[in-house]
C-alpha cells in the first residue's frame, strides 16, 4: 500500500509542478539575474543582500498573516497554560497530572506572556510564530553573511518563502521557535572563541521545547568534540558543554515527581516505541517532494563532503553530518506526523546552508547554475491535497484565521464547538464530562472536563496497545467501559453505539459542518431536563418517549436485533436512571421473543 501511496505522491507532485510551473520558471529566472549582476562585483552591490533579505522576510510575514492557521494542536498546550495561570497547576483537567503536551519551554513562554500583557494566549501564540520566524530568518542571514560573505543570501531567501516555514509562522506551535535554537546552536557551534557553552545552551533549549531535539544536543556536542580533539582544552569546553545538561536534568526529576514519569504522555500515545519506518518514508517523501528539496540533494552532499578550508563550514558539516542522518532516522522510526512538514523543518535551515556551501567553490558558469536551480525550488508545492492523504494533513489549510482582535477567530467547527460549549453549558454552571478527538480548542473555549479519545491527555488510553497502524497518534479508542467509568455524559462521533439508534442520540450544539456530530454517551433524565430548562438552544430529542414507543409495538421481531437493542438501552438508559416499569417493560419484550 504505501509503494501504492508514494507513485500517487509523485503523480500529485507532477500534477502540482505543472500547475506552478510558471512562478517556478520565475524563480529560476531571478536567481539566474541577481547570481549575474553579483558576478560584477560593484561597490553598489554591497546593499543588495540586506535588502534581499528584508523584502524577503517582509514579504513573507505579509503572507504568514494574510494565510494565518492556528491548528488545533495548539491549544492543548494553550489550555494547560491557562490552567497554570490561573493557579490549576500544569494540567489539562483539574486534579489529573497528564503530561499532554512535549513543548515546556514554549508552553511557559506563552503563559509568562499572555499573564504579563494580558493577552489572551491564542494572540500570544499567533505573534510568538510570527516573531521566531522574523528571528530565524534574521539569524539564517547573519549566518550565511558569515559563512559565505556578501554573495546572495539564497539560503535566507528560501527558508523566509518556503511553505512550510510560513505554514508554522503562525501555527502556534513550537515548530518555528525549536528550529530557531537550533539554528542558534549550530551557529554558535561554528564559532572559534568559546563555543561550548554557548552551542550547549541554545541546543538544551530546543530539547526544553521538544525532548527528540535531544538529538542536536548530543550531535553538537560530538561535533564541536572533534572539531577541538587536537587543541588544548578540549577537557574544559566538554566540561563546560556538559554543564547545560543540568537545568534539563532538573526539569526531567520535576517531571518525574510532577507527573510519575520522565516520558511525556503523548510519547505513549503516539507509539513511539514502536516502529513505523513504512509511513516514516511516506512522510519524509512528502516533504522531500513538497519542498522541492530533493533538487538539492547534490548541492547538500557537496556541501557536507567538501565544505572548503573555512573551519565554521567544516564544523557546520560536520555537525549536520551527525545530525541530519540520525534525527532523519528518528523521524523515520517513529512514523513522522500527521502534520506535513512539521518534524523536518528544523532540518531546513542546516540543509539550506549545506546546498549554499555547495556553490562557492565551482566555475563561474556553474554558480550560475546552481544559483538558478536552487531559485526555482523558491517556496515548494502543496503536495498534500486538501483534506488529506497517506495518514498526512496540511493543517496549515485547515484552522484558517479569520480575526485577531479583539479576539482571535478561526474558521474551523472545533471553534465554534468550543465557543458554543462555553456559551450554552460552562458559563451557566451546566459542565459535563464530554469526551472527544480534536480536543484542542473545544477544550481550550468550553473550560469543561475533556477525555481525550486518542489518549494525548489521558494516561490510561495512551499506554493501550495499536490494534492497527494508521495515522501516527490516531490509533487508540478506550472500550466503552472506560468512558463510562470516567462518566462521559457527551461525546463526539459515533463509535460505541448501534447505528439504528444515533439520530436518537444525537444533540445539535448549533454548529454546521463537519467533526459536529455530538450525541450523548448516556442519558440521564436530570442532565437532560437540566438541558432543557437553562440551554434551550440545544437541541435533543428526549429517550423516554423514544423508549416508549419502541414498547408499544415499534420494535424488531428479530430476537437478535431486540437483544442488541436491550443491552443499548442497558448502557445508555438504564444505566443512570431508576425506571424499574420500563426496565419491566423491556424484559417482557425480550421473554416473549424468546423461543
Amino acid at each position: 500500500m504505501r509503494i501504492l501511496w508514494a507513485q500517487e505522491q509523485l503523480q500529485h507532485y507532477l500534477t502540482c509542478v505543472q500547475a506552478e510551473a510558471g512562478s517556478i520558471v520565475l524563480a529560476a529566472t531571478i536567481g539566474a539575474t541577481l547570481s549575474l549582476i553579483f558576478r560584477l562585483q560593484r561597490p553598489l552591490l554591497r546593499w543588495l543582500p540586506g535588502l534581499l533579505v528584508a523584502l524577503a522576510l517582509v514579504g513573507g510575514l505579509y503572507r504568514a498573516v494574510g494565510q494565518a492557521s492556528l491548528f488545533d494542536d495548539a491549544y492543548v498546550s494553550l489550555r494547560y497554560a491557562k490552567n497554570m495561570i490561573e493557579g490549576q497547576g500544569l494540567v489539562w483537567n483539574l486534579g489529573e497530572r497528564v503530561e499532554g503536551y512535549t513543548n515546556f519551554l514554549w508552553l511557559m513562554m506563552l503563559a509568562g506572556a499572555s499573564w504579563i500583557s494580558g493577552a489572551e494566549l491564542p494572540l500570544v501564540a499567533l505573534l510568538a510564530c510570527l516573531a521566531a520566524y522574523a528571528a530565524t530568518v534574521l539569524v539564517m542571514a547573519r549566518v550565511e553573511s558569515r559563512l559565505f560573505g556578501s554573495g546572495i543570501p539564497v539560503a535566507t531567501l528560501l527558508y523566509a518563502l518556503q511553505n512550510t516555514s510560513l505554514d508554522y509562522a503562525t501555527s502556534g506551535l513550537e515548530t518555528g521557535f525549536s528550529t530557531l535554537c537550533v539554528l542558534l546552536g549550530a551557529y554558535t557551534l561554528t564559532q572559534s572563541y568559546n563555543s561550548s557553552a554557548k552551542a550547549g545552551a541554545w541546543f538544551i533549549l530546543g530539547t526544553f521545547c521538544r525532548p527528540d531535539l535531544g538529538i542536536f544536543w548530543v550531535a553538537g556536542g560530538l561535533a564541536w568534540g572533534l572539531r577541538e580533539r587536537h587543541k588544548p582544552g578540549l577537557r574544559a569546553g566538554f566540561y563546560a558543554y556538559s554543564a547545560t545538561f543540568l537545568p534539563y536534568a532538573l526539569y526531567l526529576l520535576w517531571k518525574l515527581s510532577y507527573y510519575g514519569s520522565l516520558l511525556p504522555n503523548t510519547y505513549y500515545a503516539k507509539s513511539a516505541n514502536l516502529w513505523y519506518l513504512e509511513q516514516g518514508a511516506i512522510y519524509a517523501l512528502s516533504f522531500l517532494l513538497g519542498s522541492h528539496l530533493w533538487l538539492m540533494v547534490p548541492l547538500i552532499l557537496r556541501g557536507m563532503v567538501r565544505p572548503g578550508g573555512d573551519p565554521a563550514k567544516q564544523t557546520l558539516a560536520i555537525f549536520s553530518a551527525i545530525a541530519v542522518p540520525t534525527y532523519s532516522f528518528y523521524v523515520l522510526k517513529v512514523g513522522g506526523d500527521f502534520m506535513y512538514g512539521r518534524f523536518f523543518l528544523v532540518l531546513l535551515p542546516c540543509l539550506l546552508l549545506l546546498a549554499r556551501a555547495g556553490i562557492p567553490t565551482m566555475l563561474s558558469w556553474q554558480k550560475v547554475a546552481a544559483t538558478t536551480l536552487l531559485a526555482s525550488t523558491l517556496g515548494g508545492v502543496n503536495i498534500v491535497p486538501e483534506g488529506g492523504k497517506w495518514y498526512i494533513s496540511d493543517e496549515a489549510r485547515v484552522y484558517p484565521v479569520l480575526r485577531w482582535w479583539p479576539r482571535v477567530e478561526v474558521d474551523h467547527p472545533n471553534w465554534r464547538t468550543g465557543i458554543n460549549l462555553h456559551t450554552f453549558l460552562s458559563s451557566r454552571g451546566i459542565r459535563p464530562v464530554i469526551a472527544t478527538s480534536g480536543i484542542g480548542m473545544v477544550g481550550y473555549y468550553s473550560e469543561l472536563k475533556v477525555i481525550d479519545l486518542l489518549g494525548l491527555t489521558d494516561a490510561r488510553i495512551a499506554h493501550m496497545p495499536v490494534a492497527e497502524r494508521g495515522i501516527p497518534g490516531h490509533e487508540k479508542r478506550p472500550p466503552r467501559g472506560y468512558l463510562a467509568k470516567r462518566k462521559v455524559q457527551l461525546f463526539r462521533w459515533t463509535e460505541y453505539q448501534p447505528a439504528r439508534w444515533l439520530s436518537s442520540t444525537a444533540i445539535d450544539l448549533g454548529v454546521e459542518g463537519q467533526y459536529t456530530s455530538w450525541r450523548f454517551y448516556t442519558y440521564n433524565k436530570d442532565f437532560a431536563h437540566q438541558l432543557q430548562n437553562q440551554a434551550p438552544e440545544l437541541q435533543f430529542k428526549p429517550f423516554e418517549p423514544i423508549l416508549d414507543r419502541w414498547l408499544s409495538g415499534r420494535h424488531p421481531a428479530d430476537a437478535v436485533q431486540l437483544k442488541e437493542d436491550s443491552d443499548f438501552f442497558d448502557q445508555y438508559y438504564f444505566c443512570c436512571n431508576d425506571d424499574p416499569e420500563r426496565k419491566a417493560e423491556v424484559a417482557a419484550v425480550l421473554a416473549a421473543a424468546d423461543p
